[in-house]
């Protein structure tokens, strides 16, 4: 259990050394000012979780001797980058402190690094991150947040102890809520099958950032979907689900980065890291997208579609559903459901016909009514 939450918390931080890379192209500057604006503000605190969570073994002043060495490595690196250390992640250190000197994992990168400035603050998240290992990285953050405004509040106040006294209440009550979000998510999941979960996202996805192209928002679709068909069987869902469901966000805030894909996605992408899940959550359908023309050769289907394998069936399956969401996007979640039930029994039933394009030519115009 251990090896498999080791593997997914690794995976959390591949994606943000993927995403944290220094710029290269003078266009990329204005995408990485955003991005190391992230770096300033949370990833001591990611690094110190990870620390916490899965080298528990390790000392607060280990943790913060291994952050020295890196940061060592940083300034030297970024002084002169033609140094022959300079060419490999600083992972050195790490691989000495977690004993991993023969996994081959490699996950701090150059960027991964940043000064501890705030020592109550860290102490803090080492400390509650250690004795909470079940929680999620976005989970921690959460509640790190919480604790500084708790923090910066209470000591403004007459009575700073009495203030305190509800702090822990305060970090359950944000624990139980993203909790009960994960446990719905895996009942739908359970509920639905992965199909009925994957439609159900695209619906989603689509209704919220209907800008994207149909091919990105399948993409997310899946990748949302697979978070949960990973996760939602294992004892530790929880953190699982929130870390894995997050990179996907990260995904679609990474091409937000690029162009702005409506005024809503943009506030949810440009909030505190650590708020960001729940604030896809409370999105509602884009108020802003005006959909294109009505088409009928959207619901114009022939026998092709029965030559299709399962993989490419599916493709354009996910696709029809996406397109079908942009083209009528006033419908409700079940009307639209009931729309798609009635694509999914028109391709079953013309494909079991002895003339398959004849019955796309009767059953097509009634997809859409």
């Amino acid at each position: 259990m251990k090896q498999l939450k080791l593997t997914g918390f690794i995976f959390f931080l591949c994606f943000l050394t993927e995403s944290l890379t220094l710029p290269t192209q003078p266009q990329d500057v204005d995408n990485f000012s955003s991005t190391q604006k992230f770096i300033e503000e949370n990833l001591e605190y990611i690094t110190i979780i990870a620390f916490a969570q899965y080298v528990q073994e390790a000392t607060f002043e280990e943790m913060e001797k291994l952050v020295k060495d890196m940061v060592d490595y940083k300034d030297r690196c970024m002084a002169d980058k033609t140094l022959p250390e300079c060419s490999k992640l600083p992972v050195k250190a790490v691989l000495d402190l977690t004993g991993l000197q023969n996994s081959g994992i490699e996950f701090f990168a150059l960027s991964l690094i940043s000064n501890i400035q705030n020592f109550t603050h860290c102490r803090f998240t080492f400390e509650y991150s250690r004795r909470h290992p079940d929680l999620s990285i976005p989970g921690l953050l959460r509640i790190v947040q919480i604790y500084k405004d708790l923090l910066r509040n209470c000591c403004n106040t007459e009575n700073p102890p009495g203030c305190y006294r509800y702090v822990e209440d305060k970090f359950n009550e944000t624990t139980e809520k993203s909790l009960k979000m994960v446990q719905q998510e895996c009942k739908h999941f359970q509920n639905l099958g992965k199909d009925g979960l994957t439609y159900q996202y695209l619906i989603r996805l689509t209704k919220i950032a209907p800008q994207l192209s149909s091919e990105e928002l399948v993409s997310l679709g899946r990748k949302m979907v697979t978070a949960f068909t990973t996760c939602c069987t294992l004892s530790e869902e929880f953190a699982c689900v929130d870390n894995l469901a997050d990179l996907v966000l990260g995904e679609l805030c990474g091409v937000n980065e690029n162009r702005t894909i409506n005024p809503a996605v943009d506030h949810c992408c440009k909030t505190n890291f650590a708020f960001r899940r729940p604030c896809f959550e409370s999105l509602k359908a884009d108020k802003t997208y005006v959909p294109p023309p009505f088409s009928q050769d959207l619901f114009t289907f022939h026998a092709d579609m029965c030559q299709s394998q399962n993989e490419e069936l599916q493709r354009k399956t996910d696709r029809f559903l996406v397109n079908v969401v942009k083209l009528k996007h006033e419908l409700t979640d079940e009307e639209l459901q009931s729309l798609f039930t009635n694509f999914t029994n028109a391709v079953e039933k013309c494909c079991k016909a002895e003339s398959p394009e004849v019955c796309f030519n009767e059953e097509s115009p009634k997809i859409g009514n």
